[in-house]
């Protein structure tokens, strides 16, 4: 049967792969890519060791074997770890990185001389495998990977960024399954527990994967309108709450002048922004359609809304620094009381205030 259960999930993770290789155009996607390939080969290695214990085929092949499994079993949590910051767009200066690499980079160090050592594990002359007294490190680094990034994302969550929603919290807390599952490696031996947990877990974040990409904006990241839409209709009625409409000044004029793809980087700098505005707050951000946006923030007072606008406007200026297009945004704020408006009336609103935010500068000139 161990045959068996590694074939079916190599089969099972293989075919994803191949399928979020064409949906890997985000640096988290990519990450995301090398955990799909890493467990598919983690998986070969696994049976490949089962196949090799106390064969006596070869010592030496059993070494590599046994290696490459381990170092892969660090890598892939590694890499899941990577891809869950760049989810909840945390992002590391070179120091920090290397300060979170640094573990791994040990227990690879302890693995790679544990033939010479035998400090890991160790195969006899009869090509039986054995662990050592430092076992212990690829497991806890392995599982430092897995769980950080899940509290990260509960963390946030429970704070309330809107990107750490708690449906998605429920589902990257299955982050914790792995490890579960090799601890029950360490004291079952003989039973393949941690490929069809990690093929389980693979399955369903390709399902959450897909499900994000109906609801996502393909050219800058952000929600959609369907999704704002939804968002809108499950907000609580007696939570206060300000809608924000936000429109790129002289956008068509950026379109002309320098050309589509220009524009394309226009929105997708604000949305950059806009996405940074929103990280640390209890608000929703979506691309409405065209060069507007919306942000729905958890808030009705006036001066937090006027000060967060001036915020997000201001911070667009500063991204004009080297850059030829020149970008201005406009907004137009009002109280979202769904008691009393619909979404659609609530925008019109916004749509009001924007015209005079656009009439006031206008007047400047």
């Amino acid at each position: 049967m161990y045959l068996e259960i590694n074939l079916i999930c190599l089969f099972i993770i293989t075919i994803l792969s191949f399928k979020l290789l064409g949906l890997s155009k985000t640096t988290a996607n990519r990450r995301l890519l090398i955990v799909y390939f890493g467990v598919a080969g983690f998986t070969i290695l696994d049976w490949l060791d089962y196949f090799l214990e106390g064969s006596g085929i070869s010592i030496p092949l059993h070494y590599t074997v046994d290696i490459m499994y381990y170092i892969t079993a660090i890598a892939v949590p590694f890499f899941w770890f990577r891809y869950i910051l760049a989810k909840l767009r945390i992002h590391h200066n070179m120091s920090k990185k290397i300060l979170f690499l640094i573990p791994g980079l040990v227990a690879v160090a302890v693995i790679l001389l544990s033939p010479l050592t035998k400090w890991f594990f160790y195969i006899d002359e009869f090509d039986e495998y054995h662990r050592s007294v430092l076992y212990f490190i690829q497991p806890v680094i392995s599982a430092f990977y897995l769980f950080v990034p899940t509290a990260l994302f509960l963390f946030k969550a429970i704070k309330g960024d809107e990107r750490a929603s708690r449906t998605m919290a429920r589902l990257y807390i299955l982050g914790i399954v792995p490890i579960l599952a090799g601890v029950g490696e360490i004291f079952i031996t003989g039973v393949p527990l941690i490929p069809p947990c990690v093929c389980i877990l693979l399955m369903v974040m390709f399902m959450a994967l897909q499900s994000e990409m109906i609801s996502t904006d393909s050219l800058t990241g952000t929600n959609n309108r369907r999704e704002l839409e939804k968002y809108a209709k499950a907000l609580d009625d007696n939570e206060p709450a300000s809608l924000i409409l936000i429109d790129i000044d002289n956008f068509k004029i950026i379109n002309d002048a320098f050309g589509h793809i220009a524009g394309d980087n226009a929105l997708i700098r604000v949305a950059k922004v806009l996405k940074a505005a929103c990280a640390n707050k209890a608000a929703f951000l979506a691309r409405y359609g065209g060069d507007e946006f919306i942000i729905v923030l958890k808030t009705n007072n006036y001066t937090e809304v006027s000060a967060f606008v001036g915020t997000i406007k201001r911070a667009v200026l500063e991204t004009n620094i080297g850059d030829n297009v020149k970008l201005s945004i406009s907004c137009g704020a009002t109280e979202f009381d769904k008691k009393e408006l619909t979404l659609s009336q609530c925008i019109a609103n916004a749509d009001k205030e924007l015209y005079r935010d656009k009439q006031f500068k206008a007047s400047l000139l």
